[in-house]
């Protein structure tokens, strides 16, 4: 599966990702983020991707990884490495 979302629904999520495979080298994934609520600054998380973008849409990406299973495990560690500074920045 080239493309697939970790949220399906939006009730009790504050923000959600999709990974899709890069087009260009099979081993690369491109992330975006969206951010449902204006506390949770969903570029932090990009940045930590080497991405960027605003509050509320950003996008980043997960290089030389095996597998989409590998991509979505490397984004979960990076919101969770960065969630508090998520949203103390959108205080």
């Amino acid at each position: 599966v080239a493309s697939e979302p970790l949220f399906v629904t939006s009730t009790g999520i504050d923000f959600s990702f999709i990974v899709k495979q890069s087009d260009l080298n099979p081993k690369d994934y491109s992330v975006s983020f969206r951010s449902r609520l204006p506390k949770v600054d969903v570029s932090v998380f990009a940045k930590a991707l080497g991405g960027g973008g605003h509050k509320m849409a950003a996008s980043g990406t997960v290089t030389e990884v095996a597998d989409i299973q590998e991509a979505i495990k490397k984004v979960i560690e990076v919101v969770h490495t960065n969630r508090e500074a998520s949203y103390a920045k959108s205080a």
